[in-house]
């Protein structure tokens, strides 16, 4: 019997750990050349290729022109002198996530397989019963056609097998994607270890080496704001994707509907009901005039206003989500309303982008206040976005934290 006790001890499994890690990353990264290998760059996903150059395109800028460009003397006569920097580099991360937005755009419209519909030649004919049918204009005989017209035919583009090349930039295209998913995934782990008491204990030999340090250093300096960058890109592209009337119809009708039913089921059994809010008082008390003469008036009364209300939400939400199927189907039938729609929805999605950021990063500056984790501690005075993030969610943060956090800290 193989000792496996004996083999995987605590100990060595810790000291071997950057190997496994280094192994587990290489097979992962050959199984993504393969699977882009058999795709293709037509039909690989691009995020992590184009999130990857809104990174370097914003470090490159942020890192050797923020001085020289006039976003901070502007800002200066804005905001407090906390919040300049923030606003600056939020300028720049903004403006190449809208420039690598503009790029992945074009290269979805050019290169992506597309159904693209072109006018053809078509005749009529009719049959000996008299009844219309088409057939293609090539095959025809003329003295059993009475019209020509010209019609709009779907056309394949860029479905068939991939050529050579396109599969060597489809298989270095899934491995940039899965590079950029592995390294931010090994860089939270470091990051994690290093802001807690782990750092000094069973990972403490790991932590002294050399390379591990250098990690550590590029990690804080790049890693947070790639980060941030990313869920914005990601968000608003997927909201490019979208569309703003598709987007409307998800939040109205299933969740708007959603909280609407429980509202109506709900508030005829509250008590603000009766005086706070004076037309939905008089409607419940209605419908307990109906049930004067029985014992249980009031509850019933209240069960058929929420009946009633709830049945008049069901009505007016569905009426909404035809209407909405209908704006939905006009929008992509007309290409510039859809060009608006799409842009529309993409600057939604990037206050939802930099929403979550926020939010991110109020969760981690709360763990900090009660000294679980120092999120401090995991980037350095580089990452510009970062500490930007850390100083405004500090500034409303401490209140709350104050507020709710201290009998934890």
């Amino acid at each position: 019997m193989i000792p496996f006790h004996a083999l995987l001890t605590l100990s060595d499994v810790v000291a071997k750990l950057p190997m496994i890690v280094a192994i587990a990353c290489g097979v992962i990264l050959l199984i993504a050349f393969f699977v882009g290998l058999k795709k293709g760059f037509r039909r690989v996903s691009w995020g992590g290729m184009f999130w990857l150059i809104a990174g370097v395109l914003f470090a490159v800028v942020d890192y050797n022109f923020a001085d020289k460009l006039p976003l901070k003397d502007f800002y200066a006569d804005i905001f407090k002198a906390e919040f300049v920097g923030f606003a600056t580099s939020m300028t720049i991360a903004l403006a190449a996530i809208i420039l690598t937005l503009i790029v992945q755009i074009i290269f979805n419209a050019c290169l992506r397989p597309r159904i693209k519909y072109v006018k053809r030649k078509t005749r009529i004919s009719y049959d000996g019963y008299g009844f219309e049918y088409e057939e293609d204009g090539d095959n025809f005989d003329d003295e059993y056609y009475s019209d020509d017209y010209f019609g709009k035919r779907p056309k394949k583009i860029g479905y068939g097998k991939p050529r050579v090349f396109t599969r060597i930039m489809g298989g270095i295209t899934c491995m940039i994607n899965t590079a950029m998913v592995l390294a931010v995934i090994v860089a939270i782990g470091l990051f994690v270890v290093s802001a807690t008491k782990l750092s000094n204990g069973a990972f403490g030999e790991i932590f002294a080496k050399e390379w591990v340090v250098e990690a550590l250093k590029y990690s804080r300096a790049y890693v947070l704001d790639f980060l941030t960058i990313g869920i914005i890109f990601g968000v608003a592209f997927y909201g490019y994707k979208k569309g703003f009337a598709s987007t409307m119809r998800v939040l109205i009708i299933p969740v708007g509907g959603t909280l609407a039913f429980v509202a109506c089921c709900v508030l005829p059994f509250l008590d603000v009901s009766e005086g706070d809010w004076h037309f939905l008082s008089k409607f419940v008390e209605r419908c307990m005039r109906l049930f004067k003469d029985t014992e249980y008036s009031k509850l019933l009364g209240r069960i058929l206003a929420a009946a009633l209300m709830g049945i008049l939400s069901i009505v007016v939400f569905v009426l909404l989500g035809i209407g909405f199927s209908k704006l939905v189907k006009g929008v992509k039938s007309v290409k510039t309303l859809r060009v608006v729609d799409s842009i529309l929805a993409c600057i939604l999605f990037f206050g939802i982008g930099a929403a979550i950021c926020v939010a991110l990063w109020s969760v981690l500056y709360a763990l900090e206040y009660c000294g679980l984790f120092y999120a401090s501690e995991i980037f350095s005075e580089r990452a510009s976005l970062a500490n930007g993030f850390y100083e405004v969610v500090k500034v409303f943060m401490d209140e709350i934290c104050d507020k709710y956090l201290l009998k934890f800290a």
